[in-house]
């Protein structure tokens, strides 16, 4: 993990080849190739950028929904995090 902290695409090469998106209030639930993401976004990009840019349509995002906000989240990182970094790990894709 960097050292701000944030898991960024390069971080989860090696660790998932799948990261789900899910939130609880809207049943969303999207399904992404982490190899694509950090193709397409790039290795340094960030977690959660990537979250909010992903669910920016979400209504409960609008201004003036304060009580009732998006909860997207991608729950395999928790995983991730309590696991560690992986030495030369090997995502088998």
């Amino acid at each position: 993990m960097p050292s701000d902290g944030v898991i960024n695409f390069g971080d989860l090469i090696g660790q998932l080849k799948l990261l789900r998106v899910e939130c609880r209030k809207c049943d969303r639930l999207g399904i992404y190739s982490v190899r694509q993401l950090a193709l397409e976004y790039g290795r340094e990009a960030k977690i959660p950028d990537w979250i909010e840019l992903v669910t920016r349509d979400c209504p409960r995002k609008q201004p003036g929904n304060i009580s009732d906000r998006c909860a997207a989240s991608c729950p395999d990182l928790v995983r991730i995090v309590q696991q560690g970094p992986r030495d030369g790990g090997n995502d088998g894709a």
